[in-house]
């Protein structure tokens, strides 16, 4: 959303009891719209001022915010599907090269933050993150664990689902996926042409232990609402 939400708002104050030691962002923290390759396909030619606009909203709205309830915490980014329009539209318009770059228009030493790449991995201990362009079909959690044989967490299809595995031979070895939710505004985007969708605001949080175990947790939202692991109710 290009405006703040009441899920954004309920998350930031829950973020702030939290105190994170990071705050990850799993992609497609921006809808790109300047670049839409949609749009770009059908002869639309994306302007620097525009790319700026979507720039400015993606931090006005959530890094900076999240910033000043977590001023602590360690950032990590992944550049979504979404995201990844801007080299998009770079390689199709060379007189945009270097213009649009992800680290040219966020200071990333601000948010002291790490960018992981489309498709890229950031692991914490056994536990481990990606966009998940590589995730589709109903059983794609499925697919995912048995692609990476990791715990592997992702965003990209904006659903909740989780295939758990173990080995018959090894109790130790078990692993699952799990897609992650969003937290848009569900159904808003234009390409969806108002079909259905099992999308569901949700959000990830992990408790990560020395020797690399967890749990994590991945909590939906309901009109704005949700009540944390912790019991605590949170809404706006």
């Amino acid at each position: 959303d290009k405006r703040p939400s009441a899920r954004r708002n309920a998350l930031l104050d829950f973020a702030d009891d939290w105190s994170p030691d990071v705050v990850q962002y799993i992609g497609d923290q921006t809808n790109a719209e300047s670049v839409n390759h949609w749009k770009l396909e059908r002869g639309h030619n994306p302007d620097v001022a525009s790319v700026k606009e979507d720039y400015s909203n993606l931090e006005k709205n959530i890094l900076l915010p999240f910033k000043k309830a977590c001023p602590r915490a360690r950032t990590v980014y992944h550049i979504g599907n979404h995201e990844d329009w801007f080299y998009q539209a770079m390689l199709s318009h060379s007189w945009l090269d270097g213009l649009l770059n992800f680290d040219k228009n966020i200071n990333i030493k601000k948010y002291n933050m790490q960018l992981i790449p489309l498709n890229g991995i950031k692991n914490f201990g056994h536990l481990y993150f990606t966009h998940g362009n590589y995730a589709s079909g109903d059983n794609h959690a499925k697919k995912m664990v048995i692609a990476y044989r990791k715990n592997i967490r992702y965003g990209h299809i904006h659903d909740k689902q989780e295939y758990f595995t173990q080995s018959l031979l090894d109790e130790d070895e078990k692993m699952s996926a799990a897609s992650i939710g969003c937290l848009c505004k569900i159904g808003a985007m234009d390409y969806l042409k108002k079909k259905p969708a099992k999308w569901v605001n949700a959000f990830n949080i992990a408790h990560i232990r020395d020797d690399g175990t967890f749990n994590d947790y991945t909590v939906v939202l309901t009109n704005g609402r949700f009540t944390s692991p912790e019991g605590r109710d949170y809404h706006v």
